[in-house]
């Protein structure tokens, strides 16, 4: 008997056949092209509590314990570095049931850095109240692939002290690339806060202290006199390691003013001082600076211009004023080098900030 070929119906949309001889039937679906390939397929990690956030990745999965146990165990050990510990506790246990959420929300926790800090007050250094607080986001694969979010707050944190813990963050997590760093990002930054308010605070008594001290000595009428004869204008780049403590930055802007000095002061990591005016004066105005106590100071760049003869009468010299290029009146402050860069370039003295890297032409 000749067998006849029977053409086979196409699928349904059901994802069965209709053959009327073989019946209905399930089709395996079409496999993929990585399968096809011979690829691995990801599939979450044996015990994951996230297997649909992660969508299907693996790594996110991992990432998500892992980030749970380091929570809970920054928890159990330091309990009382860490603002509202209970909630967090809480917020971790619903997280290891977070099967039906296809994105649930990143796990974050609030450290604390510090409740008291040393600090100048009624002319001593004392430890005086003070909050100071790191807001810590974990993205998807931290630690894995990605870093922590820190985010630094606090009525104690100033731009420039904010600044050097950001670069102490940053220090702590390319230590630790690839593993949980929590625990020793947040005891580096107690540590270097602590050190920073201490330099602070021993700034600012220093400062007063010379203040107070110039104040009483007097025996400025000598200097007042040989300002209003100087012939010749000084300008000098100072480079420091920082400029941070309030009494430095109150000398060097008062003795500015002073002594009819003009400039710029980079403030932060690291200081830059960039002054001009009558080269007697601005000598002094370096050496009163030097006598505060700086962890690195020194002068990188000098400059002086003689004054022309002035035109208008004969024998005589032109004012010094009219030999300035910084147009304004005593020292500001600036957070960024590239502004003083730019102010430097604009007065005519780029040549002398380069100094301050050593560029010297």
């Amino acid at each position: 008997k000749t067998r006849r070929n029977r053409r086979r119906k196409p699928p349904r949309r059901d994802g069965r056949t209709a053959d009327p001889e073989m019946g209905e039937r399930d089709i395996p679906p079409e496999p993929s092209g990585a399968a096809d390939q011979g690829d691995p397929v990801a599939t979450p990690s044996p015990g994951s509590s996230l297997p649909e956030a992660a969508g299907g990745d693996a790594e996110a999965a991992e990432c998500w314990d892992r980030q749970i146990a380091e929570l809970e165990l920054l928890a159990t050990i330091d309990p009382d570095g860490i603002v509202d510990v209970d909630a967090l506790v809480t917020r971790l246990e619903a997280a290891r049931d977070a099967f039906h959420e296809p994105l649930p929300p990143l796990l974050e926790c609030c450290f604390v850095i510090a409740t008291t800090a040393p600090a100048f007050a009624e002319g001593e250094v004392r430890e005086q109240p003070c909050r100071a607080y790191a807001r810590v986001t974990l993205p998807r694969k931290y630690p894995t692939s990605q870093a922590p979010l820190i985010c630094l707050d606090g009525n104690e944190i100033s731009r420039e002290v904010r600044g050097e813990l950001l670069r102490c963050v940053n220090e702590a997590i390319a230590a630790s690339a690839g593993a949980e760093c929590l625990q020793h990002v947040v005891e580096s930054c107690r540590a270097r806060f602590m050190d920073v308010m201490q330099n602070v605070a021993e700034d600012a008594a220093e400062a007063d202290a010379e203040r107070a001290q110039l104040e009483r000595s007097g025996g400025d009428e000598a200097l007042a006199a040989a300002i209003r004869e100087e012939s010749t204008l000084g300008r000098r780049c100072v480079y420091y390691h920082h400029i941070i403590g309030v009494g430095k930055r109150q000398c060097i802007a008062a003795w500015a003013r002073q002594f009819g000095i003009n400039g710029f002061a980079k403030i932060g990591y690291p200081g830059i001082l960039i002054v001009e005016g009558p080269e007697c004066a601005v000598a002094e105005y370096v050496r009163r600076l030097q006598r505060l106590r700086w962890k690195y100071m020194a002068v990188r760049g000098e400059e002086r211009v003689e004054a022309p003869c002035d035109t208008a009468r004969p024998g005589e010299v032109a004012p010094i004023d009219s030999l300035r290029t910084i147009p304004h009146h005593g020292v500001i402050e600036l957070a960024d080098a590239s502004d003083i860069a730019d102010r430097c370039r604009a007065a005519g003295i780029e040549e002398l900030f380069l100094t301050s890297m050593k560029k010297y032409r």
